[in-house]
């Protein structure tokens, strides 16, 4: 994730940008009092730059998307929270710890003030509660203790480079402010770190917000003929009409040649034109595909902002299947439940979110898992017939195999089409879905980081493919390797179904469908 945030032209480049102006503007402001730094204090200061602008970026940036409304901001106060979940999520512990060490080694290499420990640390703890502060108000929300975390780093930064400045004592001497005349260091000198760290703030910040602007307008809102009409939005037919016993649709393209895929159902939601198709009605097992109708179907119930806690309904994710790293006991919103249920596909995350949702829909917070996901399963059934799904029957939230579920590629296409194009919360699940990853820190103080299983969207994989947009992977033994796509090309949002196939080829075949008609 880092070095796709991180480009030439974002973050990194507007911060040097910020650190270079930093440089000639205390440069011009020294030189009109008669002061210096040295060239050496100067590499240090653009070590420190770099590294702060990549800790605000990862940290702050507008990318991440604003509240405004109180009810809704997601503050964890507990200052002792990830010690006592620490265990659960060990990088989150040390992780915060670490990403502050750099703080504090560079700090009393550029000001002479903070080689004192005291004031070094108390100004990374400054820093620290910056970051959180602002993080009150971002998508991703804040933690008081990582203000305690990130202070025990700035520590151990501090004491590493008290022992190199003893170990190369004439360092020492080059860092400070100094008179050019007399040589005299001056004992204030932390008006330069203050300016720096100004400075690489607003670059990021300002970057944030051009990012989020390009992202604004690259997405589309995509209609599409609509049957009757339901409830909500999310719950009308999709009519897409199929020709039975070919791979071949009028006005269409054939399919690419030496696809591995079982079952191939390719089409131009803009348009509502099916493109190409091969044993498109076959029930077959929906794996983890199943988890897009899950995602829709708490949307229906809940609003994302909901805290969940989650319970022993976790354990019944199988043994091999696919987790998020969510335990009986975690408190989690239903925002980053679902990102846990879409990008690494936690079982775990569908099971506390049907459980959840199974007991809203029945009025009662006390029947037993059992009881609610038989509430919430009838939903995804009831929601998938609604949507036009016509011809498949799931049974449990996660799609693991299991006897009674099943479903078929032109049905899951329906679903993801009315999956991309649901306007609820914002159109929240296609943004998710087109993440590549997430950190996210639940309100009990657990910090966890999530990477998309579909690789289409990982631009350091072999199979990135550079105009897709998501959408959900699946894999069991029953369904082999899945894959459901969706891409934008020539201005126009496809989704491509490929069940059955193998790790490589549900890439491969996708990207093939993509290239046939790019």
């Amino acid at each position: 994730m880092l070095g796709y945030i991180l480009d030439a032209t974002g973050y990194l480049g507007y911060g040097m940008v910020a650190i270079v102006a930093f440089l000639l503007l205390l440069d011009g402001i020294l030189f009109c009092k008669g002061r210096r730094i040295s060239w050496l204090e100067r590499i240090f200061f653009v070590l420190f730059g770099v590294y702060l602008t990549v800790i605000l970026a990862v940290t702050v940036s507008p990318i991440y998307g604003f509240y405004t409304k109180l009810n809704e901001l997601e503050i964890n106060l507990n200052a002792f929270a990830v010690f006592v979940h620490g265990h659960l999520n060990p990088m989150n512990l040390f992780g915060n710890i670490a990403m502050f060490i750099p703080i504090g080694f560079f700090l009393p290499l550029i000001s002479r003030k903070m080689q004192h420990g005291i004031r070094a640390i108390l100004v990374g703890g400054i820093i620290s509660t910056l970051i959180e502060f602002l993080q009150i108000f971002l998508r991703r929300g804040t933690d008081i203790d990582d203000v305690i975390l990130n202070t025990m780093g700035t520590a151990i930064g501090y004491s590493i480079a008290s022992v190199f400045l003893h170990i190369f004592p004439s360092m020492r001497k080059m860092i400070g402010i100094e008179e050019i005349k007399t040589g005299r260091k001056l004992r204030r000198d932390l008006f330069p770190t203050v300016l720096l760290t100004t400075m690489v703030l607003a670059s990021v910040i300002i970057t944030g917000f051009e990012k989020r602007r390009q992202y604004a307008s690259d997405g589309m809102e995509y209609t599409f003929e609509q049957g009757e009409s339901k409830e909500t939005e999310d719950t009308s037919k999709h009519n897409f009409s199929v020709s039975k016993g070919g791979n071949k649709k009028e006005e269409g393209v054939e399919l690419p040649k030496n696809m591995l895929a079982k079952n191939v159902f390719f089409f131009n939601v803009t348009k509502n034109k099916v493109v190409s198709f091969y044993r498109e009605e076959d029930k077959i097992a929906p794996a983890s595909t199943t988890k897009m109708l899950t995602a829709m179907t708490v949307l229906d119930y809940c609003n994302t902002q909901e805290i969940v806690t989650v319970g022993d309904e976790v354990s019944l994710v199988p043994a091999n299947g696919s987790r998020a790293g969510i335990y009986t006991g975690n408190q989690v919103t239903v925002e980053q439940l679902l990102e846990g249920l879409l990008l690494p596909s936690g079982g775990d995350a569908a099971y506390a979110l049907a459980t959840h949702v199974g007991r809203k829909i029945l009025g009662d917070t006390f029947v037993s898992v059992e009881t609610a996901m038989e509430a919430f399963v009838s939903k995804m059934n009831e929601k998938a017939k609604n949507l036009g799904a016509m011809n498949s029957h799931f049974t449990t939230p996660d799609g693991y195999d299991e006897e009674g579920q099943y479903s078929t590629a032109s049905d899951l296409g329906i679903i993801a089409a009315a999956f991309l194009t649901s306007t609820k919360e914002n159109g929240i699940l296609k943004t998710i879905v087109g993440k590549e990853s997430s950190r996210v820190c639940f309100p009990d103080g657990t910090d966890l980081t999530w990477e998309n299983t579909n690789l289409l969207l990982v631009p350091s994989s072999e199979y990135y493919y550079d105009k897709a947009i998501g959408l959900k992977t699946g894999s069991t033994e029953n369904a082999g390797k899945c894959l459901i796509s969706a891409a934008i090309i020539h201005d126009d949002l496809y989704i491509a179904v490929v069940m059955g196939d193998t790790e490589e080829g549900r890439y491969l075949d996708s990207i093939a469908l993509y290239k046939s008609v790019e």
